[in-house]
C-alpha cells in the first residue's frame, strides 16, 4: 500500500509517519461518532503493527511516528508488545499515540509502564480532555474524572513526557 504514495507524501512520511494501530472506541461520550455508530474498540494484531513500523523504518527512515488510535491502550496486551518490540529493536524515531487518562493506573500505564514508554521512544501522550470541570465531563459521558486526569498530566510531567490535551 506505502509504495502507491504520490512522492511529496513519501517526503513528509520521511518526517512524520503514521502507522494505524486500533480503529474506534468503545468508550460513550456524547458528542463522538462512535457512539452514535455504537462502535466498539478494534485493535489491529500486534504482528501487523510491527511489519508496518519494519517498512516504515526501512522505506522512510521517519524521525517520528504516530501510532494512530483513538485509544492505543484500550488494548493494554498489543501495546506492551509493540513498546517491547521498540525497545529491543532500539528504533531512534520518536513516536506518540492518542489514548485516554482513565488507563494511567496500577497494572496499566503505572510508573514502570511509563519508564518502559520513554525507553522505547515515545515523547507525547494525546489524551481528550475535553474539560476540566467534572459536571462537564459527567454531561458529555466522558467515563473520567478530574482527579483522573491530573494525574495523567502529571504523571507525564514528572516522566517528561509531553501531555497534550484537547479541550
Amino acid at each position: 500500500l506505502y509504495e502507491f504514495l504520490p512522492e511529496k507524501v513519501k517526503e513528509v512520511w520521511r518526517k512524520n509517519a503514521q502507522v494505524i494501530t486500533g480503529f474506534n472506541c468503545s468508550y460513550k461520550c456524547a458528542f463522538c461518532i462512535n457512539s452514535v455508530r455504537k462502535c466498539k474498540y478494534e485493535s489491529r494484531p500486534a504482528e501487523k503493527i510491527i511489519n508496518d513500523i519494519e517498512y516504515i523504518v526501512k522505506n522512510f527512515n521517519p524521525l517520528d511516528i504516530y501510532f494512530r488510535d483513538e485509544d492505543f491502550f484500550q488494548d493494554f496486551a498489543k501495546a506492551k508488545v509493540i513498546v517491547d518490540y521498540l525497545i529491543e529493536k532500539k528504533y531512534k524515531f520518536r513516536w506518540d499515540v492518542s489514548t485516554r487518562v482513565n488507563h494511567f493506573r496500577e497494572g496499566m500505564v503505572d510508573d514502570k509502564f511509563l519508564k518502559k514508554l520513554i525507553e522505547s521512544g515515545c515523547w507525547r501522550l494525546r489524551f481528550g480532555v475535553e474539560s476540566g470541570s467534572q459536571r462537564v465531563l459527567d454531561y458529555l459521558k466522558k467515563g473520567q474524572t478530574v482527579a483522573q486526569i491530573k494525574y495523567a498530566v502529571g504523571q507525564c510531567v514528572k516522566n517528561n513526557i509531553h501531555a497534550l490535551c484537547s479541550i
